[in-house]
């Protein structure tokens, strides 16, 4: 068995793998994260751990691993047998990034795009190359919903706004103005990236907000939409 561990700015999730089938699949808030939660077995060969919060909750859980005398290991985004990494500072690309695009690849073995929705929207992109590895070039990042809606909330004196679904042009309340003018600028930069390279490439959507990402894509693309929810387990379990 197999436990990996993903730390993100939101939330902590855990998968136990037994081979590679899921035999306990939990989370909670990153907040309210106490090693405790996790499951534990004398089976467990590795704790594969993924981090883009504080060192305390890595060492947290290296505490932990020792404690239970498991072999803990903090994946870094460096180049993998299967995929070349192309970041130039690799040091501040999130590890999360580089295996949802690492889990990308293992599904589709082609160029390919991958939409991270959660507290940051990210959109990244590898580029398969005949007789080479495939890239990772990078990508881009923008503020997810909660993000740019508690931005314009704590900008401004009197908005105050809630988002609804009433995205549409023009808007006639201020909740429906600050919703549409989130969904058009978020799903504009997603649209205008997913222009620039292959339409024969597959959109691989993730993370949280995954399902309102589809929910407002661009009819020209809804055929080569992929949503897949253990993107980043899938980009963990190439490393064992």
């Amino acid at each position: 068995m197999n436990l990996l561990i993903d730390i993100g700015n939101t939330t902590v999730k855990w998968r136990l793998y037994n081979d590679k089938n899921i035999i306990v699949k939990n989370q909670c808030f990153t907040k309210d994260f106490l090693c405790e939660k996790l499951p534990y077995d004398k089976q467990i060969l590795a704790t594969l751990v993924s981090n883009v919060n504080h060192d305390s909750y890595a060492q947290m859980i290296q505490v932990w691993g020792q404690k239970h005398s498991l072999n803990v290991i903090f994946l870094e985004q460096k180049t993998h047998p299967n995929l070349q990494n192309h970041y130039q500072d690799k040091a501040r690309l999130g590890v999360d990034r580089w295996l949802n695009a690492l889990g990308a690849w293992q599904h589709y073995n082609q160029s390919v795009f991958i939409i991270s929705a959660g507290t940051a929207i990210t959109v990244d992109y590898v580029e398969s190359r005949e007789n080479e590895l495939p890239v990772y070039e990078g990508g881009m990042i923008l503020p997810g919903i909660s993000a740019a809606l508690k931005s314009l909330n704590q900008a401004t004196a009197k908005i105050n706004a809630n988002m609804n679904h009433h995205a549409h042009f023009p808007a006639k309340t201020t909740d429906d103005s600050v919703t549409t003018g989130i969904t058009f600028a978020l799903m504009g930069a997603v649209n205008l990236a997913c222009r620039t390279q292959s339409a024969e490439a597959p959109i691989i959507l993730t993370g949280g907000d995954a399902d309102w990402l589809v929910s407002h894509a661009d009819d020209a693309w809804q055929e080569r939409i992929r949503v897949h929810e253990d993107l980043i387990f899938d980009g963990m379990l190439a490393y064992l």
